[in-house]
């Protein structure tokens, strides 16, 4: 399995993107609605294409944690690569990614 680590600097730079067309994915009041966390990210292309794991909850207490695959796209836009509902765990997701990029 590939291990692929959380970089501050390249999420900030997809985070910015994100920013600049008026989009509000990493918005703090979007994540916070969310219970939204940033895992590990990769940059996936020489054109600042970024795949990375991000998870949410939902809002009651005992509400899985979900875990998505997504694609940061140099024009700021976020594609949600996910099959389906998501992942039970950071691992599983960590797999999908693996078996994307074989």
């Amino acid at each position: 399995m590939i291990m692929f680590e959380h970089s501050a600097a390249l999420m900030y730079g997809v985070k910015k993107r994100n920013k600049a067309i008026g989009h509000h994915f990493f918005d703090r009041d979007t994540m916070r609605f969310f219970n939204g966390r940033l895992g590990p990210a990769e940059q996936i292309d020489d054109d600042g294409s970024v795949v990375f794991i991000h998870s949410i909850q939902g809002p009651y207490e005992h509400s899985p944690r979900q875990y998505k695959v997504a694609l940061a796209k140099p024009d700021g836009w976020i594609e949600d690569i996910t099959p389906g509902d998501g992942f039970e765990t950071l691992a599983l997701a960590e797999k999908h990614v693996h078996a994307m990029r074989q």
